[in-house]
């Protein structure tokens, strides 16, 4: 096939994405929550890589400017909520003119970023949070699933941690956000059962052996899902929490990975480093970077081959380089102050929304908005552990959190309270009994 006729059968795909897009946006922003984990399964496309996720992305997107630049109302809210985000993206640009310097990867900043704003624009109502919710819970479903069939046919993506399509620390990510979903979702239960299934999803997550995940389980736990949780589930969870760890460690198998976990490993220069040497030296390099270039940074992306200045970085990995494993490292280094600083005021931003909502939450022990926050603290913790800046999934989770925020989505009304109950009901057996109204 010529390039015209592709080309053309490309366009008109597109036109009709997104006019799909305009007359059922919410369907896409689901969509593009439940296979978030896709992003990487890539596929070539002339120069350049795509994947499910970047065709629901771009697509969505482009609706969304649409929606935008005619005026609808909640489209332009949502990108007024994004402000220091674009002002992000605008000082990476102009790092690229002061530098002299260019990498087209920074499209997937912007790209990432639309699905924060697809999810404050789409998500109006408190049963479209929930939906939204078990969304990124069918995102961990699918990633989960991903890996168990490489483990059936004998092939494991990892040989001594579970793995998904997205890497060990991603697939953590996922899991772990949706297990946090539901256990808030099950917070309130009256049956031992209905803790199962978080459980399940949260025996995953510790298989990946991510320290990262286990310490943004935590952080979740106790910012928003405990304030929910009542006291007879605490301690269910507690019981079964210990019982469980006692029989893993009386695996011979599970003590010796869980041992070799932080064990150091002989590198390519014959030297035996662990995960937090390695971060030892990135943490140095970056520091010489960010001296380097304080106001505008490196350049978007461009840390990895700048490491290589630091000679034991450059002998460890034959030249190649390592990233930052931290988000926050990772804007610094590579953006400077000012994009520094556009994240901050965009991260406080969102905490000072969501902080009211958390008091609400622990008045009206409301799990529907729990859910939505869960995953704000577990994207916050595993940023700075790291780089999740260009993944959907950590906008996704930031999205839902800023979207529950709005006034008009924390009202209830009885009619949507029963939705919820009956969605509650089929997809989580006896997990909530009634969804209560916040207290006003």
């Amino acid at each position: 096939m010529s390039d015209f006729p592709l080309a053309a059968l490309a366009l008109a795909l597109a036109g009709w994405f997104a006019v799909a897009v305009w007359l059922r946006p919410r369907v896409f922003t689901y969509a593009l929550f439940a296979l978030a984990p896709t992003q990487f399964i890539f596929i070539s496309v002339s120069t350049f890589f795509l994947s499910p996720a970047d065709v629901l992305a771009l697509t969505a997107t482009a609706a969304f400017v649409l929606r935008v630049v005619v005026g609808h109302g909640r489209a332009r809210q949502a990108v007024w909520q994004h402000r220091y985000v674009l002002l992000m993206i605008a000082a990476y640009l102009l790092g690229f003119t002061m530098l002299g310097t260019f990498s087209r990867t920074v499209v997937r900043l912007p790209m990432a970023a639309a699905a924060s704003m697809l999810a404050c624009d789409t998500l109006s109502r408190r049963v479209h949070l929930w939906r939204a919710q078990l969304a990124l819970i069918l995102a961990a479903v699918i990633d989960a699933a991903y890996g168990l069939f490489f483990y059936a046919i004998g092939q494991p993506l990892h040989p001594t941690r579970f793995s998904g399509m997205s890497g060990v620390n991603f697939t953590a990510i996922v899991v772990v956000t949706a297990a946090a979903i539901a256990f808030a979702a099950t917070a309130r239960a009256r049956h031992w059962s209905a803790l199962a299934r978080p459980g399940a999803l949260f025996a995953v997550a510790l298989a990946t052996l991510s320290q990262m995940g286990i310490l943004a389980f935590l952080a979740s736990w106790w910012l928003v899902i405990r304030k929910v949780t009542t006291s007879r589930n605490i301690v269910r969870l507690t019981v079964v929490a210990a019982i469980g760890i006692g029989l893993a460690l009386s695996s011979p198998t599970v003590r010796q990975r869980l041992a070799d976990r932080n064990a150091r490993t002989t590198e390519i220069d014959g030297v035996a480093r662990n995960s937090a040497d390695v971060r030892w030296m990135v943490l140095r390099t970056a520091w010489q970077g960010f001296k380097t270039s304080p106001v505008v940074g490196l350049g978007f992306a461009q840390f990895q081959s700048y490491s290589v200045i630091d000679p034991e970085i450059n002998r460890s990995t034959a030249g190649g380089g390592y990233g930052t494993h931290n988000t926050y490292v990772e804007v610094l280094v590579e953006g400077g102050i000012l994009a520094f600083a556009c994240l901050l005021m965009h991260l406080v931003q969102c905490f000072k929304r969501t902080r009211d909502v958390l008091s609400e939450i622990r008045r009206s022990k409301d799990t529907v908005l729990a859910g939505a926050l869960v995953g704000f603290p577990i994207a916050l913790v595993c940023a700075a552990l790291a780089n999740v800046l260009v993944t959907y999934h950590f906008w996704c989770a930031c999205g839902l959190a800023l979207a529950s925020t709005r006034p008009g989505v924390r009202a209830v009304s009885d009619t949507e309270a029963a939705v919820l109950v009956r969605r509650t009901s089929a997809s989580l057996p006896s997990a909530v009994t009634q969804v209560p109204k916040p207290a006003h």
